[in-house]
Parts: structure tokens; sequence; C-alpha cells
């Protein structure tokens, strides 16, 4: 199994900044991320695995926000999806399944992300290790990553930022 150290080399090698954090405790998942690092749950990026026909694919979404169906289908130009199962996600990525990081992934796993990781200058992500996590530039994850970017998700109100000054 891959680990952070291989993310660090990865990044390493394409001379992104990036930062790897050791975790006060350990996550089972990136959904823990938001509490553990004390950041907004909008500034960290979960990536989950989809089949789409003979496919597979990778969506990076906020943690606590679901991709919407229609829209994933569309982005990823296929009439059937489901998600991969534990062992589909740690074949295909050598990653822990629930730890899995933007990269680097196979050549052959599409990498979709929700257009609202966008609005955060800094994400933080899964390492493939429990014990860390990736603190990355938004631009530079989706320029080392090759992500294809997409509304997957409905907005919500800590997406919108409204000025209250008259």
């Amino acid at each position: 199994m891959k680990t952070a150290l291989d993310l660090h080399r990865e990044l390493l090698s394409l001379d992104v900044a990036h930062e790897i954090i050791k975790l006060p405790r350990p996550v089972l998942s990136a959904d823990e991320l938001p509490e553990v690092l004390g950041v907004p749950q909008q500034q960290c990026l979960n990536v989950r695995l989809f089949v789409a026909g003979p496919r597979m694919i990778a969506v990076g979404l906020p943690v606590g926000r679901q991709a919407q169906l229609d829209s994933l289908l569309r982005a990823v130009g296929s009439r059937t999806l489901r998600t991969a199962t534990v062992h589909e996600v740690n074949e295909a990525t050598d990653f822990a399944a629930g730890l899995v990081p933007p990269l680097p992934l196979p050549r052959e796993v599409t990498f979709l992300v929700d257009a609202s990781i966008g609005l955060q200058d800094v994400v933080y992500t899964a390492t493939g290790d429990s014990g860390t996590a990736l603190g990355i530039r938004t631009a530079a994850l989706l320029l080392s990553s090759e992500a294809r970017v997409a509304d997957l998700t409905t907005p919500t109100l800590a997406d919108v930022v409204v000025d209250l000054e008259v």
C-alpha cells in the first residue's frame, strides 16, 4: 500500500509546494479532517471512487457534501454509476479506502473535483495514512492532479459570501 511518503515524493517530483501535517490523532477517513484540523468542512477534500461502466472515477468533494447523481453522470459521460467497493478502491489506487489522496492516482482513473473547492485558497486532504493530512494550495492541487473541474454539488450557504455593509 502507498503512504503519505509516496504522495510527498510525487509532489516533490512535480515541484509542488505542500505540507504533510502530523495529526493529533489518527483518522479513519477524510471526513474526520475538519474536526481534527480545526478547519471548515468546505476546506477539506474527500476523494471518493465510483465505477462508471468499465472506468474508475475519482471524485473530490468538500467534506460533508454529496455529488448530485445527474451532475456526476453528465460529467463522466456515463449512464451507469456505482460506488466502488473497498476492495476496488484499494486495488485501483493502492491507497487505503477512506484515505485516498487526490494524487498520485493511476492514469486510467479520471479525477473530477467539485467547482466549489475553487472558493478555497488552501485545501486539506487525506494522504493514505491515518496519522497525516496534506495541506496544499487549491490551484497547485488542481494543476498537479490534472483534475477536471465540474459543478457536482448544490451550493450551500457556507459557499456564499454576503456583504452586509451599506
